[in-house]
């Protein structure tokens, strides 16, 4: 299932991007490959996340769904990427800390998957089933679309740093049970639960489309990370000490 996408079908952008635009879309994904780096190890991080998705998900729940709890979210895959640059400018009204902002399509090679559990309520009296327990993974990916990204640390002047999209993404989501849990029923079999999640999804994709945002910052990490001269991770136990 594929939310609609608003951009062009052609794989080139409309207008060539100039030496500078390459530049700031190679900055961009760098610093874009160091954020997805943290955010696929820090705890704090997925909590955070797995927090905002549930009161997405649980708000205007259809009836015929418990409570869905959000348990797990794992990233997987390559890192967000800008593959070309509209519109590109650093400002800094009239602040020490200048706000970089670029506009361009862009991709998200990766997987977001997320574990849920819910129940399915249902009215069979023949095999005296009120409901029936779920446990299932919901997976986003090929997300696709215009965007808007931002970078500054100064919050009140600039508003911080944020990720959003200005056109509804093209993306696919799937929902799969877990194979080790045993269910009386074959999820196959209700197909009803797989589209009510689908379009659960594609709403709160939908949030993060303009006006909305994601705020970027990096998220904290129960450990400190080492790196060497040459910025490569080393293990505590091998920190070289002069």
């Amino acid at each position: 299932m594929r939310v609609a996408d608003n951009r062009s079908s052609h794989s080139r952008p409309p207008h060539p991007v100039n030496v500078g635009d390459r530049e700031n879309c190679e900055w961009v994904n760098d610093l874009l490959a160091v954020l997805y780096e943290a955010w696929t190890e820090a705890n704090y991080f997925h909590e955070l996340v797995l927090d905002s998705i549930y009161n997405a998900v649980n708000d205007g729940r259809d009836p015929s769904l418990a409570e869905i709890k959000c348990k797990a979210l794992q990233l997987s895959g390559k890192p967000p990427r800008v593959l070309w640059v509209k519109n590109a400018a650093i400002k800094n009204a009239g602040t020490k800390s200048p706000c970089f902002t670029i506009e361009g399509d862009a991709v998200v090679p990766g997987k977001v998957k997320i574990l849920i559990q819910t129940a399915y309520k249902i009215n069979w009296p023949a095999y005296n089933w009120t409901s029936i327990d779920l446990e299932l993974f919901i997976i986003v990916s090929r997300i696709s679309g215009r965007v808007r990204f931002q970078y500054s640390n100064d919050l009140e002047q600039h508003g911080g740093s944020y990720l959003q999209f200005l056109g509804k993404p093209a993306a696919k989501v799937e929902v799969e049970p877990v194979i080790f849990k045993k269910s009386p029923i074959n999820i196959a079999s209700i197909p009803t639960v797989k589209t009510l999640i689908k379009d659960i999804v594609n709403v709160v994709i939908e949030d993060l489309c303009y006006p909305s945002r994601v705020d970027l910052t990096v998220p904290c990490v129960a450990d400190p990370i080492f790196i060497d001269e040459s910025g490569r991770r080393i293990n505590p136990g091998n920190k070289r000490t002069k």
